[in-house]
């Protein structure tokens, strides 16, 4: 986690969001190093994402105002949300309400929920903590969040 958030965080000091944060993105070279990888939906932060893959991508609810219904325009709050999902795969081995069916519209469901703020229970543990203020939104950076993430060891 750590080289993955500094990764997002060096794409933030260029001016870019990744747009696609999630594991089948993550690679490793020959020594175990991360390599962030797929980089189509990369976009300039304040521009708009076109797309995203819950449960690493959130369509705004109300707080989102004019935006609401969309992915939002790119920048801290949405690769903080990518980050703070795969911190929850890495910790749990499967993603956000993967252990859970909601029945035939499953999908549509699950979207739902993100949307309002309708999250998978959490531990009080120092990690599960950097989750829920990445799936909230409250880290004010890509490069915040890194830091946390950091001094927590992740």
């Amino acid at each position: 986690m750590k080289e993955l958030s500094a990764a997002a965080s060096w794409l933030e000091e260029i001016g870019l969001a990744h747009g696609d944060i999630r594991p089948p993105n993550v690679l490793f070279d020959s020594d175990d190093h991360v390599k962030l990888s797929d980089f189509d939906r990369s976009v300039k932060i304040g521009e708009f994402l076109d797309s995203g893959t819950e449960p690493f991508a959130r369509i705004l609810g109300d707080e989102g105002g004019q935006d609401r219904g969309s992915y939002g325009k790119a920048g801290p709050r949405t690769e903080q949300f990518a980050l703070g999902s795969v911190i929850y795969f890495l910790v749990r081995g499967y993603d956000p309400y993967e252990d859970e069916w909601f029945g035939e519209k499953h999908g549509s469901i699950l979207i739902d929920k993100f949307q309002m703020m309708q999250f998978p229970p959490l531990s009080d543990s120092l990690l599960e903590a950097i989750i829920q203020k990445c799936w909230c939104g409250q880290f004010m950076s890509v490069k915040q969040c890194s830091e946390a993430i950091f001094l927590r060891g992740g």
